[in-house]
Parts: C-alpha cells; sequence; structure tokens
C-alpha cells in the first residue's frame, strides 16, 4: 500500500507544478486528514459551513489576474469557514507566486531534512 506521506512525489515539475490531495470532495462537507501514523486518510470531521470551494486557477498565472471581486470572496471564505465550529481565521493577504515557490522548496527541502534526521532551518 502507497503511503501518501512518504511515497508520493512533490510532483513533475516543481515548484512550478506540484501534486496535491484534496481533503474536502467536492460537494462533502466530509473533510478528511491524512493520518501519518496509519498512513491512510481518515474521516477528521463534517464541516458545519455551507459554503464550498470552487477552484478555477489554471487559466490565471497570478493572482492579480484573477477577478478583485473573487479574492474577497476567498478572503471571506477563509474567514468565515471555520466559525461554526468556534473558531476565527484571519487571512493576512496576498503574495506574488514566488514567495509560493520559496514555501514549496523550502517544505520539501525540509521535509527531507526530517526523514534524514537533520535539524530543520527556519526562514
Amino acid at each position: 500500500m502507497q503511503n501518501y506521506w512518504h511515497d508520493l512525489k512533490p510532483g513533475p515539475n516543481v515548484p512550478d507544478t506540484i501534486h496535491t490531495v484534496v481533503e474536502i470532495p467536492k460537494g462533502s462537507r466530509n473533510k478528511y486528514e491524512f493520518d501519518k501514523r496509519i498512513g491512510a486518510f481518515k474521516l477528521d470531521r463534517v464541516l458545519y459551513s455551507a459554503l464550498q470551494y470552487d477552484p478555477f486557477f489554471s487559466s490565471f498565472d497570478a493572482y492579480t489576474d484573477l477577478p478583485p471581486h473573487y479574492l474577497r470572496e476567498v478572503e471571506h471564505f477563509f474567514t468565515v469557514y471555520k466559525d461554526l465550529e468556534g473558531t476565527r481565521v484571519e487571512p493576512i493577504g496576498w503574495e506574488h507566486v514566488d514567495v509560493a515557490r520559496q514555501h514549496i522548496l523550502y517544505a520539501i527541502n525540509a521535509y527531507w531534512d526530517m526523514r534524514a534526521g537533520r535539524a530543520i532551518k527556519r526562514t
């Protein structure tokens, strides 16, 4: 059995194209989490909010290409999606795609450092 924590390759063209695992199936309120201990996905909780994810990003190169209203919708979504669970999330803004690429590379390197037993350097 494949263990997605250890066996899933980062992607075919890191950091520009990466593999992702979506934890909430489209049209579902079930949120799954990967359990590293058993190497499998398990139901984490049922979402209280009726909000849904609606990705359509493949035709855009940068968040600045998205309609401004859509950016406000996304920010609003992440502000309220845990309200009914008693948790408030505070979005901190948007950054250039190069920042995301740096975070992706950092995370991949930190993972391999952890696997090799090396200390992870925080940046």
